[in-house]
This record gives structure tokens, sequence and C-alpha cells, in this order.
């Protein structure tokens, strides 16, 4: 399938040969039901399947593409996620949320940064000037000008007070503190 933009928010399916449209063009998804697009209808934002079938009302603020199994949304003004049927797997709650990426989503409420899992469960609780992710069990958090790593269970794995703290990649990462850097 291919997909042809007719208007601003009309999208029509084409057809093209089997081996033009593999699943290495959707690595997070396979071609058939699963596989769902973004539109909007009248102001409100659903999603459709490849034929152009509505599968899940347009009722949302905003939504974004699926990943990972599932799509960003907004409703009003808060961010949640939804799965393939349209079911709430993250209340929107949230004043931003990020897609999900090595199983985080950082989020925040008031201007204060946290994480969840893709359950919705608090990992971080939303009380850092930033959240990043940094690796596949790590994250970076930042407040008052400090960073730290913790774990994916939300457990500092030190308390040095860097002031810049890099990705870590086997188990090091550069590091800083007023008085210089490291590994």
């Amino acid at each position: 399938f291919f997909f042809k933009q007719k208007t601003a928010y009309e999208i029509i399916a084409g057809d093209w040969s089997s081996d033009v449209c593999s699943s290495d063009l959707f690595p997070s998804h396979d071609i058939g039901s699963d596989l769902l697009f973004p539109f909007v209808e009248n102001g409100s934002w659903g999603y459709m399947d490849t034929l152009g079938t509505v599968v899940i009302k347009p009722v949302y603020t905003l939504a974004s593409s699926f990943h990972n199994g599932l799509a960003k949304v907004v409703v009003n003004t808060r961010f949640g996620f939804i799965n393939f049927k349209g079911e709430e797997v993250v209340t929107p709650f949230y004043q931003s949320a990020t897609d999900f990426h090595k199983g985080f989503s950082v989020v925040s409420e008031n201007n204060l940064f946290g994480a969840i899992d893709r359950r919705g469960n608090t990992v971080v609780p939303m009380s850092y000037d930033s959240v990043q992710i940094a690796g596949d069990n790590l994250l970076i958090v930042f407040r008052d000008g400090k960073c730290n790593y913790l774990s994916r269970l939300g457990e500092a794995i030190d308390s040095a007070g860097f002031t810049a703290c890099g990705p870590m990649e086997s188990k090091l990462a550069i590091c800083s503190k007023p008085t210089g850097m490291g590994v």
C-alpha cells in the first residue's frame, strides 16, 4: 500500500506490488490490521487502517502515530496513550509526554518532569527539572543544576552530583563536575 494526500486531511489508499511494501518500511508494526494512521475529521483526530476504514473514531484533540503498540493522544490539553483498540493505556493526565523509548516515556506536570512505564506506572516521580532516557535501564535526572543516573526502578545509581551526564555505554559515561570531566 502507499498513501497519497488528496486534500489537507484526506488520505486515499493506492495499490503497489507486495514487494514494494514490506515490513521493513514499518519496523514497529506488521502490515495488516494493526497498522493504523492518524487522521482528522471536523477538528478531531482518530485512526484509520490501510484501507481508509475508521478503526478508532475521531475524538482526540491531537493524535500521533503508533510506536511499539501505543499512540500518544491529547484530550483537551492532556497527554496520554492508547492501544490499537482505542483503549486508554495511560489516561490523558500529563502536561507533556514523549513517545515511549526503551520502555519509558518522559512526562511532565506543573513544569516538573518524571518518567512512566508502558502501563502508566510512575518510575521517576515528577520532581525534576529534566529527565532523559540514557539507556535500556537508565535515566538521567536533572535538578538544581546537578544530574544523576537512576535505574529502571527509579533508584539512584550514584549521588555524585554531576553538572553534566552523558549516555552510558558499556557501564561508562562522560560526566562533569565543577572541578572537571571524567569517565
